[in-house]
């Protein structure tokens, strides 16, 4: 809605009194116009603008026959429009402007354009007054990063059953301080748009929510009366009609015996957006009576413990054996801008968030690998020598085979990993110490003395890998029985660059729950047999890897496999030039191999 009024005075001030209100409610006083504006949106919560009439380009017969001459529409791509802020934005299809013929010259329900700004020598105004759906205003502010009073009121929704009597009523203030001559309201109904009727925009409906007396006294914890609920809602003005079941008639009030089974039909007012369901009434009902009524009562509930066995560990072991590695724990969020997703993890489609907490934090991790880097990142800025850290978590990515259970929601897995860095020295500073910044294999070490428990149950591999986050060369696949558990290797030197590291870390990320499994301990009897220690020398060509040559010793003669104790490759030559006993295409890898019959042949 809004109205024209001509010949207005914006030369002079405010009374002395209202500058004084709007002083004590953060307002700084601007002109007559702007401070009446503000203290109507004080005093009622509705935000108005006063656009200068001369300023806009209107059709000649605008405001006639009912029309203001102004447009709300959707932005056009590739529009801008400088605000009262100064601020120039470029608009999109999301966000709803009023126009004239020129183009923008307010965001709807959000600031207005600076170009049509009245200033102390407007004579000629239009005010105008609107509700904007919350829907239509949430975020686009934000999104603009600034923030204004009449975004912060549309988002929350504003009454839209007083428009017009909150217009008159500005139109008043306007009239009693700048003078002036107004003209008649204009309206422009979402109910008749384009001159046909149109039920998606029909403003909103407050429909009755239904709260049950038994269901208010279970949430909230006490017992009170039918007249304590009808006293709530009156103060709040909330319409209130009260049922009994099996009566007929309506009834204003219940007796003692009937009052769990009693029926409150609640209409909130216009501007109460936050009243949708039976929870919102029953919060009210606690908020007004008053949480300090609340009974002091311990909570009670039935707890199952689930079954455990003993061939799994607990998360919390996991924890206390990388702290014993010394690795410190941190937990960060499990939300991630989503370049880390595709750099870092090569995951075009990520888990998206609907409305994320922060601008850059937009999906949901699958990899634990970015939120260690961002710490390493932190603690550099901060000058720290040394760092070895884990996270172990919860990581999110799409998946249809996923179905609805206890612990799982349909289409997305939710897996456990366990995720490592190190970086700067391998050992902490001190005489003695070498001075060598932490390597591929100290942090390949580390995995294998937390994986040793499982090369128990079966046959653990560190093979050749590819990861996006990982140095091509410097990687290896962590395999379990020929299945993939997870990766450990130095980070790719485009992302040492990228995120600017003196030096490159060294990271790993495992699967948990493959993590937590160990056999339980079994007796074998003692061997009363001397033990037997030979080294091999053996000469085998470059491209063939140590731990397949392990791998044959381990099963060269099956049938007496269990006399083979350990196998350990202790050196490794390979000749730089000729003339050296080997071939420029070979290598010597000398392995000690330990034998012991458990019993006497």
């Amino acid at each position: 809605m809004g109205c024209v009024i001509r010949g207005v005075n914006n030369r002079g001030r405010v009374p002395l009194w209202m500058q004084q209100r709007l002083e004590r409610a953060g307002q700084r006083s601007v002109n007559p116009l702007v401070d009446l504006s503000n203290y109507l949106m004080l005093e009622t919560g509705q935000p108005t603008h006063i656009f200068d009439l001369n300023k806009l380009t209107l059709h000649s017969d605008a405001f006639s026959a009912n029309r203001t001459g102004l447009t709300v529409r959707w932005a056009k791509e590739g529009e801008t429009l400088k605000l009262l802020n100064g601020q120039t934005v470029q608009l999109h299809s999301r966000v709803g402007v009023v126009a004239d013929q020129a183009g923008p010259q307010a965001l709807a329900g959000i600031m207005g354009g600076d170009c049509t700004a009245v200033s102390e020598s407007t004579t000629d105004i239009f005010v105008e007054a609107a509700f904007w759906f919350p829907q239509a205003v949430a975020g686009r502010a934000r999104e603009y990063h600034f923030g204004s009073e009449a975004a912060h009121r549309f988002e929350r929704g504003v009454d839209f059953e007083n428009t017009r009597l909150y217009l008159e009523r500005l139109t008043e203030h306007i009239l009693a301080v700048c003078g002036g001559n107004a003209g008649p309201v204009h309206e422009a109904n979402a109910r008749e748009l384009n001159g046909a009727p149109n039920s998606s925009l029909q403003l909103p409906e407050r429909k009755p929510v239904v709260l049950r007396h038994a269901r208010a006294e279970q949430v909230v914890g006490m017992s009170f009366s039918a007249e304590q609920v009808q006293q709530v809602f009156a103060r709040l003005g909330f319409e209130c009609t009260t049922l009994t079941p099996g009566d007929s008639s309506e009834s204003a009030s219940t007796t003692a015996s009937t009052a769990a089974q009693t029926l409150y039909h609640i209409t909130p007012p216009a501007f109460r957006f936050d009243i949708q369901l039976e929870e919102d009434l029953i919060e009210e009902v606690v908020r007004v009576i008053g949480y300090d009524k609340l009974p002091l009562r311990a909570p009670t509930g039935k707890v199952c413990m689930l079954p455990k066995t003993e061939l799994q560990n607990s998360r919390h072991a996991l924890r206390h054996q990388l702290a014993g590695l010394g690795y410190q724990e941190v937990v960060s969020y499990s939300f991630t801008p989503e370049s880390w997703e595709q750099q870092l993890a090569n995951n075009p489609d990520p888990v998206r968030l609907i409305n994320p907490i922060a601008s850059h934090l937009t999906t949901m991790r699958s990899t634990l690998l970015g939120s260690l880097l961002a710490v390493l990142e932190h603690n550099q800025a901060h000058r720290a020598e040394r760092l070895r850290i884990f996270e172990v978590a919860r990581t999110f990515a799409k998946n249809a085979h996923v179905s609805n259970s206890s612990s799982t929601v349909a289409g997305f897995a939710q897996t456990w990993k366990v995720a490592g860095l190190a970086w700067g020295l391998a050992d902490q500073l001190q005489w003695g110490g070498s001075g060598q910044p932490a390597g591929f294999f100290d942090v390949k070490g580390d995995v294998e003395t937390l994986l040793e428990p499982l090369q128990k149950n079966g046959v653990l591999e560190f093979k050749v890998g590819c990861h996006p986050a990982l140095h091509p060369g410097r990687c290896a696949q962590v395999l379990l029985n020929n299945q993939p558990l997870g990766v450990v290797g130095e980070l790719h030197p485009k992302w040492v660059q990228t995120w600017g590291f003196s030096q490159a870390p060294v990271l790993f990320e495992l699967l948990v729950e493959p993590v937590l499994q160990r056999a339980l301990p079994a007796f074998h009897e003692i061997s009363r047999q001397p033990a037997v220690v030979r080294d091999l020398a053996l000469v085998v060509d470059q491209s063939v890897q140590s731990d397949a040559v392990k791998k044959a010793l381990l099963g060269a003669a099956h049938v007496n496999r269990k006399w083979v104790k350990s196998v350990i490759l202790f050196d490794e030559f390979v000749p730089r030039e000729e003339g050296k006993g080997l071939n420029l295409n070979e290598k010597s890898l000398a392995f000690r191999v330990t034998l012991q019959a458990q019993e006497k042949a």
